[in-house]
């Protein structure tokens, strides 16, 4: 199994996942991440990024139908998806991923496979989709999406007890990090995350569609700050145990009302 997370952040999307495949009493590490672009004789045209969990085999196929319907529509309209024609782009997949399924479905192998895509549009508009079993769920207004193990043991969970919304201003590159790494700390088939390539964040930059990882110093960095949250987190817990809930919120409160009467 696997964890692939993904948040809307400004115009674009971050990804991150661990790299942990388990296959019997055996781990390896793998890339869960495949960013999506074509050469165009002028340079790097980044088209999407997609993630998935699931049956490898399986995953796989599954990432050359995502990459085929992207560079297939790129190569018809000589652009991005614009407005609705993302949407459509969305549903092409599913098409694809359907009758992959149902393929392997006719030569009794019961498909295993969740997947996350990313994109922007040529407009600069973000979009995630979440496909599970080849079904498109296209629901994006909560500006977030998580597929595989790590999904059902305490990704949504964390993100509640954090309050996200999809309002949120937070900086999404460090919350993806910080839930896969403190999944990973309670769930053996989730790894740590372990190198900047195991993160993808997808933008509209200078008028175009661009797409990388985090830079070294970066990743080191959003390392370092979600092991500090996590301490924090800890902290505060024993503090409301030895203080009380009450003195421990008008601390907070206190730190609060300081920080905005600095900023004013």
């Amino acid at each position: 199994m696997t964890f692939v997370v993904a948040f809307r952040y400004g115009r674009g999307v971050v990804l991150a996942s661990d790299s942990r495949a388990v296959s019997g009493a055996s781990a390896e590490e793998v890339r869960k991440l495949k960013p999506i672009y074509i050469s165009d004789g002028e340079g790097e045209v980044d088209l999407a990024v997609v993630g998935g969990a699931g049956d490898g085999a399986v995953v796989k196929q599954s990432f050359r139908d995502v990459e085929a319907a992207f560079k297939e529509f790129y190569y018809a309209a000589g652009r991005h998806p614009r407005g609705g024609e993302m949407h459509k782009v969305a549903e092409d997949i599913q098409r694809r991923l359907l009758a992959r399924y149902r393929e392997l479905r006719s030569l009794g192998y019961e498909p295993e496979a969740s997947l996350i895509v990313a994109a922007v549009d040529g407009d600069g508009n973000p979009y995630i989709f979440r496909y599970s079993g080849g079904i498109l769920d296209d629901r994006t207004e909560d500006g977030y999406a998580m597929v595989g193990i790590g999904r059902d043991t305490g990704g949504v969970l964390l993100l509640s007890l954090l309050g996200y919304g999809p309002e949120a201003t937070w900086d999404m590159g460090l919350l993806a990090l910080f839930l896969i790494d403190a999944i990973a700390a309670v769930n053996p088939y989730v790894s740590p995350l372990a190198a900047e390539v195991d993160s993808l964040y997808i933008r509209w930059q200078d008028g175009k569609v661009v797409m990388g990882p985090l830079e070294p110093e970066a990743f080191q960095e959003y390392k370092q700050r979600a092991k500090k949250r996590i301490q924090l987190i800890r902290a505060l817990w024993q503090l409301a145990e030895t203080c009380g809930e009450e003195a421990v919120e008008k601390a907070l409160e206190a730190l609060k009302s300081a920080v905005e009467e600095a900023k004013s």
